[in-house]
């Protein structure tokens, strides 16, 4: 059992550093995209990690552009905008129609 849980603690702190190189690297590139005069800076990431991003950026001045949006986040945004343009459709749709009395939309 002992052996178990040393390569659980082994897997999982290997699956931390992992995390902690990839956000490195990741803030790197959006340093780059800022330079470059992107108009907005975006990191998507799991809603459990905003404290540990909020300690590398600490003293990092990408954090002044950086907006964190979470993975559900983004979804909700996709969805809705999937929405507004079946909407928008229907808006744009002009044409005559026979029928007996109006449908909501």
């Amino acid at each position: 059992a002992s052996g178990e849980r040393n390569r659980w603690c082994t897997t999982s702190t290997l699956w931390q550093s992992q995390k902690m190189m990839l956000i490195g690297r990741t803030i790197i590139k959006l340093k780059e995209a800022r330079e470059f005069n992107y108009r907005k800076v975006i990191l998507v990431i799991e809603e459990d990690q905003i404290s540990r991003l909020n300690a590398i950026l600490r003293f990092d001045n990408i954090r002044f552009w950086l907006d964190a949006w979470s993975i559900k986040s983004v979804y909700e945004l996709y969805t809705n905008g999937q929405k507004f343009f079946e909407l928008y459709d229907k808006l744009k749709e002009a044409r005559y129609r026979e029928r007996k009395e109006l449908n909501l939309i």
